[in-house]
Parts: C-alpha cells; structure tokens; sequence
C-alpha cells in the first residue's frame, strides 16, 4: 500500500469502503491530530478492528483494518505526500454484534438458534468483504443447512408440541409458509453467487437478512409469546 509497511494482507473493498461501514457497528474511538504516516501504519498493524479516516490536504482516506486484512480504496498514496491533518479511530464491529440483543426473544431455545444464524451471517460477511469466494460458499452452505435443518425444524417441531397450530390455525400456516419462502429465496441467492460479483451479493445477501429479521421480530415474538404461556422456561423440542 504505497509507502505504509503493513504486516496484513491488503485486499480491495466489494464496495466503497463507506457502504462497507454502514453494515458495520462502528463507535468513534479517538481522535488524533499531529499525525503522520507512521502513526497511521502502526494502527493498522497494531490495533484491532478498526476504521480509519484519514484526513489530509487532498481530502479524506477511509481505511478498514481487521484482524488479518487491512481493506482500502485508491488512491491511499495521497497519505504518502504528508499533510496529514487528523485520524479519527472509529471501534468495528461486524454486523448484528450489539444489534442482535434487540432481537431476543425470551424463549432459550429460540434464542439460542438465532444466535448460531447470527454468527453464521458474521462469517459470510467478513468473507466476503476480504473477497473469500470459497469461504463466501461454505458459510453460505453452513447458513442453508443450519436454516433448513436446525433453525426452522426446531421453530415447526415446536409449534405442534406445544398445539400452537391448533392455538393459531392461520398463524401456524402462514408462519410455515413464510419459512419455505425465506429458505427459497436463501436458495436463490446462493445460486446466483458464482455469477455476480461479490459487492453486489453481499448487498442482496444483507437485504435478505433485513428482511428475515423484520419478519423474525413479529412472527417468531408471537410464538414466542404463546411459548411463554403454556411451557415457560420448561419449553423443549
């Protein structure tokens, strides 16, 4: 990268590194001034996760630094003219880290498979945002399987147990449906992956989630509620 010496691997973003950003969970960490590209090295390499802008007489640098990768647009050679004027060290998180605390349920059971979901979804986002097309398939797969097999045949499995289909007849029906329509369009997705590039997945794959997360705090809280009534804390599959 230019003049900076980094010591992780440097790969380009899908997308513009603000776009990446706004899936993150960022929180402004410190901000520096006096700065130099040295500084600016030693973050990247030393600090965590994190999210860079640097400021300098040319303009703005936004730079991502993971564990492993340091993520950057062109041109970051602009930092190696100096002028540097300030570095503000943004904290990174991946998508859902604290977000996901909104989506709980109540339910042990349910919550813990939404957890696994969340972590899988945290998987395929860092592979893909490193451009890892081989990990992007095998958390994809992992995510199809968890969401088939476990997830959705825990939440059917726990309806009739617990006569939620004859509590709810319609609500049963339609809940049902709704998985056979998110685990169809998961499908769809990862069919299309080979083919698209990986910016415009990671968009499709995110407005899924969205969406499946709209649904899971209405229909999954329902049942939720019902389970609270007749099985409490004694609730099992």
């Amino acid at each position: 990268m230019g003049c900076l010496k980094l010591k992780k691997r440097v790969v380009k973003p899908v997308l513009k590194i603000d776009q990446l950003a706004s899936f993150l969970e960022v929180s402004l960490k410190k901000a520096l001034t006096n700065v130099n590209v040295e500084l600016v090295e030693h973050i990247l390499n030393e600090e965590g996760n994190v999210l860079l802008v640097v400021n300098h007489e040319a303009g703005s640098v936004m730079i991502i630094g993971l564990q492993e990768y340091v993520i950057a647009e062109e041109p970051v050679e602009e930092l190696c003219k100096g002028g540097l004027r300030e570095v503000l060290v943004y904290d990174v998180k991946p998508p859902f880290t604290y977000a996901r605390q909104n989506y709980l349920l109540g339910n042990r059971i349910m919550d813990a498979i939404h957890e696994e979901m969340f972590n899988l979804v945290t998987v395929i986002f860092t592979k893909i945002i490193v451009g890892d097309l081989s990990g992007v398939e095998q958390g994809v797969s992992r995510l199809i399987d968890h969401t088939k097999n476990k997830h959705f045949a825990i939440e059917e499995k726990l309806m009739v147990k617990y006569g939620y289909d004859k509590y709810d007849k319609p609500g049963f029906e339609y809940h049902v449906k709704r998985h056979r329509e998110f685990l169809e369009a998961l499908n769809d997705i990862a069919s299309e992956l080979k083919a698209r590039q990986l910016g415009d997945f990671l968009l499709d794959f995110m407005g899924f989630i969205e969406d499946y997360l709209g649904y899971m705090a209405l229909d999954d809280k329902k049942l939720a509620l019902y389970l609270a009534r007749v099985c409490g804390l004694n609730c099992s599959v």
